[in-house]
């Protein structure tokens, strides 16, 4: 259901920088008939040229679980709004949209900076992920209802009620399996599509996620030592990084971070480095990251644990891990 007020000003001449608000209501879970409903936000932020009648383009944000509305101001002198309407909305369990258990990334950050074992690691985690699922289900929560299909359907709604014929999909990592969700179940309503990171649907994430990290951690450090200037600055960084690996499994790395005490640990830095193989800036740091192991120094370990920090409160763990559960661990 659409708000009235935004069909009204949609029908009216915009002026360049007019950006529309609304609420969309869809079923929770559409194959269950007594699930609730959820109120999903959106914004249209319209073509900067008011007289275009280009195709508009949605944007299909990433995680699965990163809210999509905090991206309006990157959105909002984009070349591609200049006589395109983009719409962005937070999915289903996302920043504005009804999101579940917020605080769920901070509580699992504050596992990490134990000094626990892997079996401990899994209890703690284990135990925080229970209160949440117990949180969820006493609200009236059908888990059921947080997959790409759902979250596909949902878009699907969004196009109809703003009475787009045909729409432009831009999506990214996790957005590019929504984006071919889409295609697959609605394909007479999209025009085109630009899938950047794509993460298909038949991908196996976590059976090749082993081979996956080991692939891309030794291409770095390969990369690195056959680059003349790298491996002067950072020789033999392989041998390097096993030797300061072996050393944190009876050492770990003691650190003071936003002034309490973090222990990184052995299983700690392999999640650092993991997610360090995201994104451009951070690979080109491993090298520095290993050096710093080596010598104790806290400075880089902070900042890399910073970024984390900001990552896993950026996405919402709970919609997050039900995509994963109904469509990777089958």
């Amino acid at each position: 259901m659409l708000f009235l007020l935004v069909s009204l000003i949609a029908c009216n001449k915009t002026s360049s920088d007019e950006v529309l608000n609304g609420v969309l209501e869809v079923p929770e879970n559409r194959n269950n008939p007594s699930s609730r409903n959820l109120k999903l936000v959106y914004k249209v932020l319209k073509a900067k040229k008011n007289d275009s009648t280009k195709t508009p383009i949605v944007f299909l944000q990433g995680g699965p679980g990163a809210a999509t509305l905090i991206t309006e101001k990157y959105w909002t002198d984009h070349p591609l709004r200049n006589d395109r309407d983009i719409v962005l909305m937070d999915q289903r369990g996302t920043g504005e949209s009804q999101a579940n258990c917020n605080d769920l990334g901070a509580e699992l950050f504050t596992v990490i900076g134990q000094d626990y074992d892997i079996e401990e690691d899994y209890e703690a985690t284990k135990k925080i992920l229970a209160k949440c699922k117990e949180n969820i289900q006493k609200k009236g929560v059908d888990l059921e209802g947080y997959n790409s299909r759902e979250n596909a359907a949902d878009f699907e709604d969004l196009r109809k009620a703003l009475g787009i014929k045909k729409w432009n999909l831009y999506g990214v990592s996790y957005g590019s399996r929504l984006g071919l969700t889409i295609m697959r179940d609605f394909p007479e309503s999209v025009r085109s599509a630009i899938l950047l990171g794509v993460f298909p649907p038949e991908s196996n994430l976590f059976g090749d996620r082993v081979r996956s990290i080991d692939k891309s951690l030794l291409e770095v450090l390969k990369s690195c030592k056959d680059n003349k200037d790298c491996n002067s600055r950072y020789p033999n960084l392989k041998e390097r990084l096993h030797k300061v690996l072996a050393k944190m499994q009876t050492e770990p790395l003691q650190v003071e971070y936003k002034g309490k005490p973090f222990v990184l640990n052995y299983n700690d830095t392999f999640v650092l480095l993991f997610v360090s193989l995201y994104d451009r800036h951070s690979i080109g740091n491993i090298p520095f990251f290993i050096e710093a192991l080596e010598n104790g120094d806290s400075k880089p370990v902070i900042e890399l644990l910073k970024a984390f920090e900001t990552f896993i409160n950026y996405i919402n763990l709970p919609m997050n891990y039900s995509v994963y559960a109904h469509e990777e661990l089958p």
